[in-house]
């Protein structure tokens, strides 16, 4: 692995026709990717008889301009990282392919799946690509213009009642500029970790309001998935804090729990799930409760996943194969990103996800304690907490397919790299 991380960093840096064509190329980019935000919401757009998925035109223009951007230069440079990624959209490229061999016209849902973590991996690769000079944080504060209109229509919501309501529980949970609380509990999670980093380094109160204004949005959401994130990251940066952080971070945390346990609607979900009998509910697969609901949809995935244990369905082939089936007749999501590719690519694919997801987790770590700078050093840390946090998360969530939250998770990633490259190549 070291090997492949060497010989990428050899790869010239890209360089594109003038100094025109990269600014040009920058602002495109830095459009697409704050916008991509503020448009989550807009996934089925319907006029008249046409419908249209105004996010996917993001991940499509982000692929153009990667390849306007890399071929016309004919030069890139990328971090080790890029290796296992890449090695792992080429297999799931092969398993678009038998998903469409295995359901015709419903399996081209797999080259649409591909496609779409094709345009993750290009949002990686352009934000490593643009940063130019080690100084150039710039783009790291640029990520936080992607915030206010997520955030000011989350706060829309919690003053006018006007949430997501859930119809089991009678509860509304705030959406932002999302499609789904739940993808929208992610994205703030990523910013608080950021919004951390950025008052750890300039000790602004102004960061201190954001991230009070961040949780108090979080919480709304009353996604699970959400708080398991923010209590696995705050965890991992406890460690790293001076006594009068670790206070400010132990209460912060404190507060945060202490108010969400008083709201009603936390309290009706808790009683509720309080009151399950696990392996009855199993026994007679009767549905209670969200967590309970995953449990018996993740042993129907099993059982699925018995009859085809290598290769699997095909990718993004559970919502065609899931027994359970919304109104409009598409099957649910697995709810945990190793099942989901467990059941679509099977032993083969799984494996291939698996070391892709080690190597990051060590790339990022060997990163971090190398890096010399504490400052880059601190950063590398935040989002190395973030990546283990949602690799935990995704254990009960479709972490893997909120598209925005990876959009901009990668984005960070990349920034991250390429500013801690930077500087080893001005300390050299």
């Amino acid at each position: 692995m070291n090997i492949s991380a060497n010989i990428i960093s050899r790869v010239p840096t890209v360089s594109f026709a003038g100094r025109f064509s990269t600014v040009q190329i920058r602002h495109i980019f830095i459009f697409l990717l704050i916008s991509r935000s503020a448009l989550d919401v807009f996934t089925d757009v319907s006029f008249g008889p046409l419908k249209f998925n105004i996010p996917s035109l993001i991940g499509l223009s982000i692929i153009a301009v990667s390849a306007f951007c890399f071929l016309a230069s004919g030069r890139i440079r990328l971090p080790g990282i890029a290796v296992p990624f890449a090695l792992w959209l080429l297999a799931d490229l092969a398993f678009a392919v038998l998903s469409y061999r295995n359901f015709g016209n419903e399996g081209l849902l797999g080259f649409r799946e591909w496609i779409r973590l094709s345009s993750i991996f290009l949002t990686f690769a352009l934000a490593y690509n643009v940063v130019s000079d080690a100084k150039d944080k710039v783009f790291l504060r640029i990520l936080f213009w992607a915030l206010p209109i997520p955030l000011l229509a989350a706060f829309y919501q919690i003053i006018t009642h006007s949430g997501q309501v859930n119809i089991n529980l009678g509860i509304q949970r705030v959406y932002g500029s999302f499609v789904h609380p739940n993808g929208f509990s992610l994205f703030i999670v990523l910013f608080i970790g950021l919004t951390w980093f950025m008052y750890n380094s300039s000790r602004r109160k102004r960061w201190l309001i954001l991230l009070a204004l961040e949780s108090v949005a979080l919480m709304f959401t009353f996604s699970f998935g959400g708080f398991i994130m923010l209590g696995i990251v705050s965890f991992f940066l406890f460690f790293k804090l001076k006594p009068k952080q670790k206070f400010l971070i132990f209460a912060a945390t404190v507060v945060f729990f202490a108010v969400l346990i008083q709201t009603s609607e936390f309290q009706q979900r808790w009683e509720r799930m309080a009151l399950i009998d696990l392996s009855e509910t199993i026994n007679q697969e009767e549905v209670v409760d969200s967590f309970t609901w995953r449990v018996v949809h993740w042993l129907n995935c099993l059982e699925l996943w018995k009859e085809r244990p290598i290769w699997g369905y095909g990718l993004n082939s559970s919502s065609i194969i899931s027994p359970w089936r919304t109104a409009d007749d598409i099957g649910y999501a697995v709810h945990n990103d190793h099942l989901k590719f467990l059941l679509e690519t099977g032993i083969i694919g799984f494996l291939i996800y698996i070391t892709f997801i080690f190597y990051t987790g060590i790339y990022l770590y060997k990163e971090h304690k190398r890096c010399t700078n504490s400052e880059l050093k601190y950063l590398l840390y935040v989002m190395l907490s973030l990546f283990l946090a949602w690799q935990i998360g995704a254990i009960t969530g479709n972490h893997i397919t909120a598209t925005t939250f990876q959009f901009y998770f990668w984005a960070a990633i990349g920034i991250s790299l390429k500013l801690n490259h930077l500087q080893k190549e001005e300390a050299r």
